[in-house]
Order: structure tokens, then C-alpha cells, then sequence
């Protein structure tokens, strides 16, 4: 048996595990003060850090760094701007 040949086959178990999504900690409701904030910054007067205000309102690790990265929270911005403006409308 080649080891190719092993490779082509995946278990049922494995492939449960890969369309397994995680839940997101933090709701929507607990991002929209982050992006509003950071959305309406003064960019003259703040001088806070984007992880800054996420560890502001989500909090650190022992090792001081943020528990949400910034990465993340480009995707919760756009789910909240799109919150906004469907409560707009």
C-alpha cells in the first residue's frame, strides 16, 4: 500500500472535525461600542491603539497581549456597520 493510496481516504470523524466552526466568544452587541469607538476617534487627540481598545473592552493574557487580535476585528466591524445601517433604513 502506497502511502498516496491512504491519503485519498478520509473518515467520517476527520471530516466532521474540519466543518466543525468555532462560536465566537463575543456577541455582536459586545463589538458594537469597540468599532464605534474606534470609528469615531479623533485622530489628532486619541492616541490609543486599535489593541489598545480591544484589550480596553475584552481584555489581556497574562502576557499583556490582547484576547481578540485586530485581525478580528475588521470582520465584527463590517457585520456592525451592517447592523447600523439595516437599522437605518
Amino acid at each position: 500500500m502506497s502511502l498516496q493510496a491512504g491519503q485519498n481516504h478520509s473518515s467520517p470523524k476527520s471530516t466532521h472535525i474540519n466543518s466543525a466552526k468555532r462560536r465566537p466568544i463575543f456577541t455582536l452587541q459586545d463589538w458594537m461600542p469597540v468599532v464605534e469607538k474606534w470609528e469615531n476617534r479623533d485622530r489628532t487627540r486619541d492616541t490609543f491603539t486599535l489593541a489598545e481598545l480591544i484589550a480596553e473592552h475584552f481584555g489581556t493574557y497574562p502576557d499583556g497581549s490582547p484576547v481578540v487580535s485586530t485581525q478580528t476585528y475588521y470582520a465584527w466591524r463590517k457585520r456592525v456597520l451592517a447592523e447600523r445601517a439595516k437599522d437605518k433604513s
